[in-house]
């Protein structure tokens, strides 16, 4: 898909004022269907709460992706917005990453547990145009506990609009990006020790660094009665890199669906 050069900043219309609340929030379930974990050819049925809240340049939440009534894409953890303009967002966060179970997957019987760890993520945004952005971030282990850094890149379209006579306005999004990771991640993810060697019957395996996977994906939000939400989600990926050749990768090529229903505050 061939995708238009950046606008001026003046070729960007000034959208009209619009007072945004000193605070909001959002509870809802979260329904999701998806691999039991990166590279299995299992899928898994995941259903679990959601909340959002903000207050000013503050903002919490346990589920990525979610938005707000003045439309603020909020990231999972806790975040505090350093730039929001026309068209740059900054932000800086923290995030609590649970780790895995050898229980999630047959697969990973003997493997051992992940620890979970805390994250901090920096975040990038760019307004190409008013309905394309680019976005980056950075999101590396701060406690120390061999969680290594992860990074992303990502493309997308996004467009608000009552998609037919009568209807709510619907916000439509659709992007694809890469995400890479340096050694330390991909041994946690990907890596098989001695000692799991021992215990899982996989041969030994040390990645390196390099690129993760490649995805894309498509979601639809809005809100269809006053107050009360709902999101539509549907993604794809394809792993790349030194997580092609891991033991534990089953299928290379994963994809997840998930259906989101919150009230909004």
């Amino acid at each position: 898909m061939e995708v238009a050069p950046p606008a001026s900043p003046d070729a960007l219309p000034t959208p009209p004022e619009v007072q945004r609340p000193d605070w909001e929030a959002a509870f809802g379930l979260i329904l999701g269907y998806q691999p039991e974990y990166m590279g299995s050819d299992r899928q898994a049925w995941r259903l679990r709460p959601a909340f959002l809240l903000r207050w000013g340049r503050f903002a919490i939440s346990n589920g990525s992706g979610m938005v707000t009534r003045s439309n603020r894409d909020v990231a999972r953890g806790l975040s505090y917005s350093l730039v929001d303009s026309r068209r740059w967002r900054a932000s800086v966060g923290l995030r609590v990453d649970q780790g895995r179970s050898d229980g999630d997957s047959g697969y990973l019987r003997g493997m051992g547990d992940i620890d979970a760890t805390v994250r901090a993520r920096l975040y990038l945004r760019y307004q190409l145009t008013p309905e394309w952005h680019w976005n980056a971030s950075w999101n590396p282990d701060i406690l120390g506990r061999g969680g290594g850094a992860l990074g992303d890149v990502e493309l997308a379209w996004e467009r608000e609009r009552a998609w037919w006579d009568g209807a709510p306005p619907l916000r439509l999004g659709i992007g694809g990006g890469l995400s890479f990771a340096n050694g330390q991640y991909m041994q946690r993810q990907y890596g098989v020790t001695a000692a799991q060697s021992l215990a899982s019957g996989y041969p030994v395996y040390e990645p390196g660094s390099g690129l993760q996977d490649v995805h894309a994906g498509i979601v639809l939000r809005g809100e269809f009665m006053s107050g009360w939400g709902m999101q539509l989600g549907l993604g794809v990926s394809r792993l790349l890199g030194p997580a092609v050749d891991s033991p534990l990768t089953r299928k290379t090529l994963g994809w997840g669906v998930n259906a989101g229903l919150m009230r909004r505050f």
